[in-house]
């Protein structure tokens, strides 16, 4: 697909293991693990975490690849960007990422009609209580981890890899409000190198 765009959306995966739909990983486990009987004899919550961690960074990975063979062909590039869902509850980060979005992805838009329309998407959020509603459940994972220090420990491993890569995982990570650890990384979306 030359030319192509991707907007590689993320959730933190310590979230996933908690949530009530667990059929992805119920649907895709085995035929990403197969007859890996190390993988198949982790619990649910660490199967979730496991998958997802595996499935971003194969998607990372993938886009990188993508990118150096179309530069050495010389072919139209793709153009990948990475945003953390979280930073969709907060007001100006939600512009920033429609200003990234509208650039990278040409859509064409004059900064100032991308404003007032995000503005007016914002401002319909604001009246459906969305935001305060959606931010309870970002950062659940360290609530229900609270008293199952194992659990956390463990989440943690098991999805090292990409909460290091997308930034999830930081050394004062079980200090910090969930909020906090959002607003505090101003880069929510990045672009491979071109």
């Amino acid at each position: 697909f030359p030319g192509f765009s991707f907007v590689h959306v993320l959730r933190d995966g310590r979230d996933l293991p908690f949530s009530k739909n667990q059929s992805p990983v119920d649907k895709f486990f085995t035929h990403m693990y197969g007859g890996n009987e190390q993988a198949r004899k982790l619990s649910p919550k660490l199967k979730a975490i496991r998958m997802w961690s595996d499935a971003n960074v194969q998607v990372q990975r993938y886009m990188a690849v993508t990118r150096v063979h179309q530069q050495l062909e010389k072919a139209a590039g793709s153009e990948y960007i990475r945003i953390k869902i979280e930073m969709s509850v907060e007001e100006e980060s939600l512009l920033q990422m429609g200003y990234v979005c509208n650039k990278t992805l040409n859509l064409g838009l004059k900064r100032k009609d991308m404003c007032c329309r995000l503005r007016g998407y914002i401002n319909h959020l604001k009246r459906a209580d969305f935001f305060e509603g959606v931010k309870s459940r970002y950062g659940k994972w360290r609530k229900l981890t609270e008293k199952d220090r194992s659990l956390r420990e463990a989440l943690n491993e098991h999805g090292k890899e990409a909460l290091e890569e997308f930034g999830y995982l930081s050394d004062d990570d079980d200090d910090l409000d969930p909020m906090a650890v959002i607003r505090t990384r101003p880069l929510y979306y990045d672009q491979l190198p071109s």
